[in-house]
């Protein structure tokens, strides 16, 4: 940047002039460089473009005469390729998919009007959000004690293993059964009465 003209670099910092339009369509444009690549691939992909990087006089002509290639290139693809419709529209701006979004937005404001809200439940059990079933007791113990048995068993596996060498680091470590969260029954759900939503 610091060897650029200050004209340019002016275009680039304060105007924001670092993209270019890829097709006449809305939200087309692309970073420079990006457009670079894809006319030296342009190039490239008609056979124009062999070992310029090992010819440093081949490559200063490539790099001058490279983007006039590729815009000669596609003059001739407009001209003579007949493309299916001239749409300027972006894929997301048909009538079809904004009314797929509004729908998909009302379902979602519905559904989340319909569900209590979670923060507001004062109840003693834990819950599974989405499904509103009690945790059973034994899986609610796990949870709460969880992080002390990790703890006294790593201690354990320190002291004999490490600091005693009284085991072989080699030797399993045996595996922990304890209840987990999928072991529940189905719960009242709460009220909505008297509460008010956020």
């Amino acid at each position: 940047m610091e060897s650029l003209p200050t004209s340019i670099q002016k275009e680039f910092e304060e105007h924001g002039h670092w993209v270019v339009p890829k097709t006449t369509n809305r939200f087309s444009s692309i970073p420079i460089d990006q457009a670079h690549e894809q006319n030296n691939d342009l190039v490239k992909g008609s056979g124009g473009a062999v070992g310029l990087t090992k010819n440093p006089s081949a490559f200063k002509k490539w790099m001058i005469a490279g983007p006039e290639q590729a815009r000669l290139l596609k003059e001739f693809e407009q001209e003579y390729i007949l493309e299916k419709g001239n749409k300027q529209n972006h894929h997301e701006e048909g009538m079809s998919t904004q009314k797929t979004f509004k729908e998909q937005a009302l379902a979602m404001v519905h559904t989340i009007s319909g569900m209590s809200n979670p923060f507001l439940d004062d109840t003693p059990d834990l819950l599974m959000l989405d499904t509103w079933n009690i945790i059973d007791e034994s899986a609610v113990n796990t949870v709460c004690t969880v992080e002390s048995v990790g703890r006294d068993q790593y201690n354990k596996y320190h002291v004999s293993v490490i600091r005693d060498r009284t085991h072989s680091i080699h030797e399993p470590i045996k595996k922990n059964s304890l209840p987990l969260l999928d072991a529940q029954h189905p719960g009242p759900r709460p009220s909505r009465q008297g509460r008010s939503q956020c």
